[in-house]
């Protein structure tokens, strides 16, 4: 019970200290849009987690069941977060949206079938492919945010 009391208000938290990158947006070079969306979707996963474990209301667990496996894109943000700090880029790219077809990929085929409903093959991945898939796309990004935060500005050509 204590436990999900402060993860929901370690949400909360998270909501305030978003409002206040907001305010100091401009003045701070440290702080971008990518920032931004990573609080806010931690934010908004601490407080669900929090609700869940303090309601057990069924419709916050279906809504936080159907919600989980949107946290996979945090991933591309955490690399853009860095990628824009290195090269001090403060403006949304729209190429920059390439980063988020692999999770979105992930989310529609875990969801909806879509190997199945577009091309027709039956399969059985199961979950732990899907898993180690996921594992596979995130270490590599893991490893790219190192390399690329390393080396710098030039090794951001992705």
């Amino acid at each position: 019970m204590l436990s999900s009391v402060i993860v929901f208000f370690t949400g909360i938290l998270g909501f305030v200290l978003l409002i206040i990158i907001l305010n100091q947006y401009k003045s701070n070079k440290i702080f971008n849009i990518y920032f931004a969306l990573l609080v806010l979707l931690v934010s908004i996963r601490y407080t669900f987690i929090g609700i869940k474990n303090l309601t057990k209301d069924v419709f916050i667990n279906e809504t936080y069941r159907k919600t989980d496996l949107l946290f996979i894109v945090t991933v591309p943000i955490i690399y853009l977060y860095f990628k824009n700090l290195v090269k001090s880029q403060s403006k949304f790219v729209i190429a920059d949206l390439f980063h988020f077809i692999t999770p979105i990929l992930f989310i529609l085929e875990i969801k909806y079938k879509i190997i199945e409903l577009i091309f027709g093959i039956k399969r059985d991945f199961g979950l732990l492919n899907i898993f180690i898939l996921m594992l596979i796309f995130m270490n590599g990004y893991i490893i790219v945010i190192f390399v690329s935060t390393y080396w710098g500005a030039s090794v951001y050509r992705l």
